[in-house]
This record gives structure tokens, C-alpha cells and sequence, in this order.
């Protein structure tokens, strides 16, 4: 074999492997969208799917393929999260929407029973749970049902922009994070638990709040807890900006959820502070 035929193989060879990894991600995709892990197609609810590529669905093991690229893509968050070390019901506190100039700051409380760790398994197989920033929607959009589905207590709190512009946006977080733990106790299987422990993300503790606390940087992306609560925060407080963005569609609230993008200063510019803007975050157009 010559120089050049080596090189047309070496090219050829690099080409199958580049189709085989890119179907093996389309896969992965599908899979995050709900679908149960299955050795045939006979056993989910959805139609095949094979209008995306003819080649692609040929051998119906390949789905497997699905979880087995997730687990590698994605170490889970399970095989260190210091929940494991205590037992019991942990709460996981997370907040979402401090840095954004429009819209509330939202904060979750997730408490998950850990007594039998298999049911967590099984959810963080169908889909990581993980930072929610480093999650597709389509797939926070699944975690969020199924943490919903198996989690103890899920609570939400939200506090709006005239609020964050009277008290300032940590005291605004922090009453936002009280309000998602506030019905714990009206759980019947958390009425007892006098020695919660709250794991919170960041480096404060949340006043006035009798619960142990532990504050922990990086939380969402260390502590499985955390990281659910910052998926249901950060899907919350999305789908909330989605609504108003079809109220104000000139603001393409969609599109930037809030953050000050440069698209978000020029609409303010053209259009105006909506009572949504953070006017404390926004003194150059207070000013003009």
C-alpha cells in the first residue's frame, strides 16, 4: 500500500467513525426526550422514528447505546454526593436569576428520601442530573417532571422585581429560598424530622431559617440535591419569562430569559423599562 492509498484508508476509517459517533449522539438525544430504556422498539409508546435517516434505526440495539453515552458523557452525581454519608431526607436549596436585569429570583427546595438510593439510580439513568446550566432544555424539561414525580417535597420561591429593588437582590435570595422551604413541614413523611439538614449552593447560610445548614460552593455541580433544586429553579423561572415574552414580544424575553444581553439594552433603549426591569439594575436608563 502505497502512501496515498494509506492516507484514502486512514480518511475513509476516520469518516466511519465520526457517522458512528454522531448516530450514536443522535440516539442519546432521542433518548432524553422520555423515552423508557428498551432492548425493542415493541416496548415504548413512540413510533420509530425512521423519517431521520434510513440507516440510522437499522438495528434496534443500538438505543441501548443512549444510556451508555450519557453515563459517559456524564460521571453521576451519585457516586459522591455527601447525602449518601447522612441518610435520612436531605433538602437541596438552589437559586436562579441573581445576575438578570428583568424577572423574579427564583429559588427550589428538593428533599429526596435517601433510604433507597436504586430509585435515584433509576431517574439519573434516564436522564444526569446535573448543573442545569449544562443541560438542554429538552432534557431539564424531563428532569424536572421526574424529579417532581419521585422527589419528597419540591417548593418554589419567588420573589418579583420591585421587591429585589426595595430589599437588594441577596436579601431578595434569600427570601426566596425561605419561601421554598417553607412548607417542608406540612409533608406528613417530614413532620418528624426535627434534624433536617439543608444543603444550600454558594458560600452563606440562609437566615433565619432553623434548619442545620451547609453551605457549598459549587453545589450544583457537586451535590445531587443542589443540582435538582437548580433544575427546578432554572425551569421555572425560564417557562415564567417565556409567558411574558408573549405578552412583550418587542423584549425577546425568550430568547435571553432577562440576562442583559446587548439585544436586551437595545430593546430597553428603544421601548423602554417594563415594572418587570430591575430598576436598581438599570440607573443609566433611570437617568435619561
Amino acid at each position: 500500500m502505497d502512501c496515498d492509498d494509506a492516507r484514502v484508508y486512514k480518511i475513509k476509517k476516520l469518516h466511519k467513525e465520526i457517522i458512528r459517533y454522531v448516530q450514536f449522539f443522535c440516539l442519546y438525544l432521542v433518548g432524553t426526550t422520555g423515552l423508557e430504556p428498551a432492548t425493542s422498539w415493541s416496548q415504548t409508546t413512540r413510533s420509530k422514528p425512521t423519517e431521520l435517516h434510513p440507516d440510522l434505526f437499522r438495528n434496534e440495539r443500538m438505543i441501548l447505546y443512549r444510556i451508555n453515552l450519557s453515563n459517559s458523557m456524564h460521571v453521576s452525581l451519585l457516586n459522591s454526593t455527601p447525602e449518601r454519608e447522612f441518610g435520612g431526607y436531605i433538602a437541596g436549596i438552589d437559586e436562579v436569576g441573581r445576575g438578570c436585569i428583568a424577572g423574579p429570583v427564583v429559588a427550589a427546595c428538593v428533599i429526596f428520601s435517601w433510604e433507597d438510593i436504586s430509585l435515584l439510580r433509576d431517574m439519573d439513568d434516564r436522564v444526569r442530573i446535573r448543573d442545569s446550566k449544562k443541560m438542554t432544555r429538552i432534557q431539564r424539561k424531563l428532569a424536572n417532571t421526574l424529579i417532581r414525580d419521585l422527589a419528597v417535597y419540591v417548593g418554589v420561591g419567588v420573589i418579583h422585581s420591585d421587591v429585589i429593588d426595595e430589599i437588594n437582590i441577596l436579601q431578595a435570595t434569600f427570601l426566596a429560598m425561605k419561601q421554598a422551604s417553607e412548607g417542608v413541614f406540612q409533608v406528613p413523611a417530614l413532620q418528624n424530622s426535627s434534624d433536617m439538614l439543608m444543603l444550600v449552593d454558594g458560600n452563606m447560610l440562609v437566615p433565619g431559617v432553623s434548619w442545620n445548614q451547609r453551605a457549598i460552593i459549587g453545589g450544583d455541580a457537586r451535590v445531587f440535591s443542589i443540582a435538582a433544586a437548580s433544575i427546578i429553579a432554572k425551569e421555572y423561572r425560564d417557562s415564567f419569562m417565556e409567558e411574558v415574552h408573549d405578552m412583550h414580544p418587542a423584549y425577546a424575553f425568550a430568547s435571553h430569559k432577562g440576562y442583559g444581553t446587548q439585544a436586551h439594552y437595545a430593546a430597553i433603549q428603544e421601548h423602554g423599562m417594563l415594572p418587570l426591569h430591575r430598576k436598581t439594575f438599570l440607573k443609566r436608563f433611570n437617568d435619561a
